[in-house]
């Protein structure tokens, strides 16, 4: 059971420093029950009404607390892992006893660079499209982007990664699109990666690989 107090002290420490490091805001909304009403903690304290209203469509209870995390996709994710694992320490709802395995798929093949204003390859730019949703790309369907599936896989241990990899782009159509996509000109291709396209024009079979990375 963590208390009121223990919040209010974690607004002040280096997990708060460490989720606005990249812009992410923090709001902790707690419903006092000895008052029945809200007290917010954190930047977005303005936006009062809408976070009480978030308090109840979370399942937040009399005497409880909600966390939220507001930013782009990948930074108020990246954030909310924080605050899961160091909560979970905290509650002790870690089981230690045990080893935990699983896959991790169905990364983004891109994420958008906002500085740049363009597209960029999520994991790198010869990882295959899912099969589903390559017409998306082949077809330019920019809009779409954001929701192309990769062939890529981690695999991880007690949330910790031991290795990845992914499936690579065998097909010179898919792969060419691919590079439109990140806004690579001819030339900037050839220069980057002309022994590569060459290589596929001649023939290549699906592939692709796996790096163990426990190391790092």
């Amino acid at each position: 059971f963590l208390t009121q107090d223990y919040f209010e002290a974690l607004s002040s420490t280096n997990l708060k420093a460490q989720i606005t490091e990249n812009r992410g805001k923090l709001a902790i909304i707690f419903n006092v029950q000895q008052k029945k009403e809200y007290e917010i903690l954190g930047e977005m304290i303005c936006f009062a009404e809408k976070l009480q209203e978030i308090f109840k469509a979370a399942g937040g209870e009399t005497g409880g607390a909600v966390l939220v995390v507001a930013d782009q996709f990948d930074v108020t994710c990246a954030a909310l892992s924080l605050l899961r694992t160091h909560l979970s320490h905290e509650l002790g709802a870690i089981d230690t006893s045990r080893d935990r395995f699983l896959w991790v798929t169905d990364f983004p093949l891109f994420e958008y660079d906002t500085d740049n204003g363009r597209w960029a390859a999520k994991h790198h730019p010869f990882t295959m499209t899912a099969d589903d949703d390559v017409s998306v790309l082949v077809n330019g369907k920019e809009n779409e982007f954001g929701k192309i599936r990769a062939k890529a896989y981690d695999l991880v241990c007690n949330g910790h990664e031991l290795g990845g990899g992914s499936v690579r782009i065998h097909q010179p159509e898919v792969q060419q699109a691919m590079f439109n996509a990140l806004g690579l000109g001819e030339e900037e291709v050839k220069l980057k990666f002309g022994y590569f396209v060459e290589a596929l024009g001649y023939g290549t079979p699906p592939h692709g690989g796996f790096a163990w990375g426990v190391d790092r």
